[in-house]
């Protein structure tokens, strides 16, 4: 009996830059963005802090009808799968990091409850709409 190997990542952080949305030459939507999450470590008596970062990418409509609201300093809540990515640059040197492909995302609220709208992150004024797109199929994820 053979097991099969799972890989689900879980991350809760605020999100270092806005996301770019681009579109593949079939026309498929792809939303990078990349995500500052912080781990604990017990030195000692004291707690310290350590901030990490990791590239994260989303596919299709979701990440199309999602990218106006990933903005930087937001705060958001994403699952998905690690991918290891390695490539040779032009001088010959090989580089490698790992990807988190976003297969669910939560935008966390602001205090008071009100949830931001694109190009108005730093208003309080926005609307409630999480720009979740209702539409969207898991048969449009290219994995």
């Amino acid at each position: 009996m053979s097991y099969a190997d799972i890989n689900i990542d879980v991350k809760s952080g605020r999100l270092t830059r806005d996301a770019e949305l681009k579109y593949t030459s079939a026309g498929f939507a792809v939303a990078n963005f990349s995500l500052a999450y912080n781990t604990s470590k017990k030195n000692g008596d004291e707690w310290t802090t350590k901030a990490n970062y990791i590239e994260c990418c989303m596919f299709g409509k979701r990440a199309e009808s999602l990218a106006p609201y990933l903005v930087k300093g937001k705060q958001v809540f994403v699952t998905g799968e690690l991918d290891h990515q390695t490539w040779t640059s032009e001088d010959g040197k090989k580089h490698s990091k790992h990807v988190l492909k976003v297969n669910d995302i939560v935008l966390t609220a602001k205090s008071g409850g009100q949830e931001s709208t694109p190009q108005q992150s730093n208003n309080n004024s926005g609307s409630q709409n999480s720009g979740f797109d209702p539409e969207f199929n898991d048969d449009d994820i290219p994995f």
